[in-house]
């Protein structure tokens, strides 16, 4: 099994289309990145327009929706490990990961799509943590850890750097939890 973080940019709340899509796994050996370059971008809210679209290279890594969905199916097919555990910190990222997926997958992995909350707790318990105070007290070394990634590289709210920043929290939680 392979845990994969994700993180995705998007037009608005309302209005909600794809701009770009992050992917790192736990390891940090596997990142995927692309920009959706035929989005709606009279879609676009005052926020992304102003935090999101000035961290966007289109040249290095737009492509069309259909182009992206295709190079993620590649990127996923080529993950050494047949279960693929896709965790994101927001439900949407996980339905604009499958919206972009669909029609594309590999039929080779066996894909699991979790919260990270959820996923870390389960961590911890595989790990033999079952105390609650343990448990609670590794947990919050999550939001501790993405903060932390964000001194490393700050570029809040682009997607692979997001993605990076909630994989160095499930870290920092897990050698917390190492430690006690």
């Amino acid at each position: 099994m392979i845990n994969v973080f994700i993180d995705t940019e998007f037009t608005d709340f309302k209005d909600c289309d794809l701009i770009s899509i992050g992917l790192v796994s736990e390891c940090g050996q596997y990142e995927f990145y692309a920009e959706i370059l035929d989005h709606e971008v009279e879609w676009q809210s005052p926020f992304v327009k102003e935090a999101i679209v000035p961290l966007l290279d289109n040249e290095a890594y737009g492509m069309s929706r259909e182009n992206a969905g295709k190079a993620l199916a590649s990127w996923i097919d080529a993950l050494p490990d047949r279960m693929v555990v896709i965790l994101a910190d927001y439900p949407m990222d996980l339905e604009l990961f499958s919206e972009l997926g669909y029609g594309h997958w590999i039929r080779s992995k066996n894909i699991v799509r979790d919260h990270i909350n959820h996923a870390f707790l389960l961590a911890l318990h595989e790990r033999g943590y079952h105390m609650p105070q343990q448990m609670h007290q590794a947990f919050k070394q999550l939001p501790i850890g993405i903060e932390q990634y964000y001194q490393i590289d700050n570029r809040r709210h682009h997607a692979l750097v997001d993605a990076k920043a909630n994989r160095h929290g499930w870290l920092k939680g897990l050698e917390y939890a190492r430690g006690t």
